[in-house]
């Protein structure tokens, strides 16, 4: 296994170093992969549903960063966020903070899931499948609840380490 310890880093302090990793983080976010995730929602995404929900009868709900779902019947939409987003981010910088390997890499093929089955369940779910629908609201609580999970445990090692 790699260890995420670079060895330019040990000359600075845990802090310093933390520091330098969010602000990282966030200027690659903001700077690179916020615009990415957009473009690739209005540019591939959200005309791809658009054309789909023309021949059921469905509306599509146009957002930079989520694609939402009227089905013929339904007053409010269900759909799914693009992956790789803040939720994604803020605890996979703490993950890198606190050099947790393993949860960073749990953090990124789950998100490599929220690319593949939450889009299938929307198409499911504007064709009229039901079930696909309540996919798609169990998929919102469960990526809260890891997003919440994710981001105690970050926390939770970087205070141990901080006191150590």
């Amino acid at each position: 296994m790699v260890s995420m310890d670079n060895s330019w880093t040990r000359n600075y302090s845990f802090p310093a170093q933390a520091i330098f990793t969010i602000v990282v983080s966030l200027l690659l976010y903001f700077t690179v992969v916020r615009q990415i995730r957009v473009r690739v929602n209005s540019e591939f995404i959200h005309p791809v549903f658009v054309e789909k929900a023309k021949a059921v009868n469905a509306k599509v709900v146009f957002s930079p960063r989520r694609v939402g779902i009227i089905p013929l019947g339904h007053d409010t939409p269900r759909g799914f966020g693009i992956p790789f987003g803040g939720y994604f981010w803020l605890p996979f910088t703490l993950f890198l903070i606190g050099r947790e390997k393993r949860f960073a890499l749990f953090l990124s093929i789950y998100h490599l899931f929220l690319c593949i089955a939450p889009p299938f369940a929307a198409l499911l779910f504007m064709s009229g499948n039901r079930l696909a629908g309540t996919f798609l609201q169990i998929n919102e609580m469960v990526f809260t609840l890891i997003f919440l999970i994710c981001l105690l445990l970050g926390i939770n090692k970087i205070i141990r380490m901080l006191k150590e």
